[in-house]
């Protein structure tokens, strides 16, 4: 066989095998990055689902007692816990505003 096509048959047997060795190693670490970039989007969509319940869970005790601009105590505490939890997340400012009124609002017992 010539020495140009042993070469040529070497440079090949090279390429197949530095194409497997990296198909073969590229795979798992291939795996565990997409699956951390799903982790992390799965961990974005629970905060905005916590923040679109507590949202909810905030308004709908707000217009319970908007009319009367009084709730109870007891009440008025869940709101807050609601509160800081939905700011630690990022809430946005409509509920800074349903907050700030019941800011005015009589607490009584």
């Amino acid at each position: 066989m010539p020495a140009w096509l042993q070469i040529i048959s070497l440079i090949l047997s090279i390429i197949i095998s530095a194409t497997t060795v990296l198909a073969l190693l590229c795979k798992p670490f291939r795996k565990i990055l997409l699956n951390k970039q799903h982790e992390e989007q799965l961990i974005e969509d629970r905060k905005e689902t916590d923040k679109c319940l507590l949202r909810n869970s905030i308004t709908t005790v707000y217009y319970k007692y908007q009319k009367d601009a009084e709730m109870p105590q007891y009440e008025y505490e869940n709101v807050e816990r609601l509160y800081k939890q939905y700011k630690k997340l990022g809430g946005n400012s409509f509920v800074d505003k349903i907050w700030n009124e019941i800011q005015e609002w009589r607490i009584f017992q």
